[in-house]
């Protein structure tokens, strides 16, 4: 009997193990989908580094940013010992040499390179980042050239925009405005030279894009997620009414319009750059009318090494605009009160980090 239960085991062990066998062959080509799955989303999960693993409560930000110029200002990001640094586009400019060699002067900088091995920092592209003084370099050598430097978690192959999570605490999205956008009609002067030509109506072409689809779709689904607390880096401007020279949201008002509406009934607190002055901005009602259930704030905040003169741009109107403009080289910075729905946002003076402009800003 012994005998007859042992061989009886050892059959159906085999039988087990040959059934397991065809099962695992079976299923080799879902594993490999999965396995390719995976990898094509590796960059989701992939942490930039410094990550922190708790609720950021102190996170600096800044844009338009040369290599060329004092860069000293990574020594007081160090000094402040905030959770987060974002970048928010124009963090070398090209144009100056070819964008490799502005990314290695900024590697060489004994400020920059402290900075990285103390701080996590984020950040996206402007259209500085995305051009060459050869104005030979193609936009996938741009790209590979700011991943090598930054290291972001991106969640696109073609494109850099990001998104970053804590819990359902914090929500941090990264718009790409260069990857997919189309032209701006009206070209920017370069920093601080006005423009009389205000007239947005060239650009009412509704088959002009800011993100493309695939990042709209993308961004759909984020704000879709609850969170007590979200950020939304946009490295143009996107509330103010656009009357001056610069790039923004405003130059394709069916964008804009668009993700105003997306932002609908959202708590979300924009953060902006690429205007070489400092101001905060708010608005419940469009110019088109329409009205927003939450109120929205963007904090604009430019530039780290060369605002524009002061005063050039006193005499610009915009009804959005609710501070004054900060002309000193500077940065912002924002203090995070857990579970609290109000935000400590300065501005500060990329130097010293003394503070220039202080609000407290609703987040939640």
């Amino acid at each position: 009997l012994h005998h007859k239960i042992y061989w009886t085991t050892i059959t159906l062990t085999i039988t087990m193990i040959a059934a397991a066998t065809t099962r695992i062959r079976q299923l080799r080509p879902v594993v490999r989908s999965l396995q390719q799955y995976h990898r094509s989303y590796l960059h989701d999960v992939v942490q930039p580094p410094n990550f922190p693993q708790h609720v950021p409560k102190k996170i600096v930000f800044g844009s338009c940013s040369d290599s060329s110029e004092d860069l000293t200002y990574w020594y007081t990001f160090c000094s402040l010992e905030p959770d987060l640094v974002i970048l928010m586009g124009d963090n070398v400019y090209g144009k100056r040499s070819t964008l490799s060699q502005e990314y290695e002067k900024l590697k060489e900088h004994t400020s920059f390179q402290r900075a990285q091995s103390e701080l996590c920092i984020l950040a996206t592209v402007d259209d500085n980042d995305m051009s060459d003084g050869t104005s030979t370099i193609e936009q996938d050598e741009a790209i590979r050239l700011f991943k090598e430097t930054f290291s972001p978690s991106v969640a696109s192959e073609d494109g850099v925009y990001q998104v970053y999570e804590w819990q359902d605490q914090l929500q941090i999205i990264l718009l790409d405005l260069r990857c997919f956008a189309s032209p701006m009609l009206l070209p920017a002067n370069e920093p601080g030279a006005l423009r009389e030509q205000n007239d947005v109506s060239g650009y009412n072409d509704e088959t002009t894009i800011m993100l493309g689809e695939a990042q709209w779709k993308w961004l759909e689904e984020q704000l879709q997620k609850d969170f007590q607390q979200r950020l939304v880096v946009s490295p143009l401007q996107v509330l103010s009414l656009g009357h001056h020279g610069f790039e923004c949201w405003h130059k394709f008002p069916h964008e804009r319009k668009r993700l105003l509406q997306l932002l609908e009934e959202k708590s979300a607190l924009l953060l902006t750059g690429d205007r070489h002055v400092s101001a905060l901005y708010a608005s419940c009602q469009d110019d088109d009318g329409y009205q927003n259930c939450v109120r929205q704030y963007e904090i604009t905040s430019s530039s780290l090494t060369h605002s524009v003169p002061p005063g050039l741009l006193d005499s610009e109107v915009d009804p959005l605009r609710v501070s004054d403009f900060c002309y000193q080289n500077n940065f912002g910075m924002l203090e995070l009160f857990g579970e609290e729905s109000m935000v400590d946002a300065t501005i500060r003076c990329a130097k010293s980090g003394e503070i220039l402009q202080r609000w407290q800003l609703p987040i939640s």
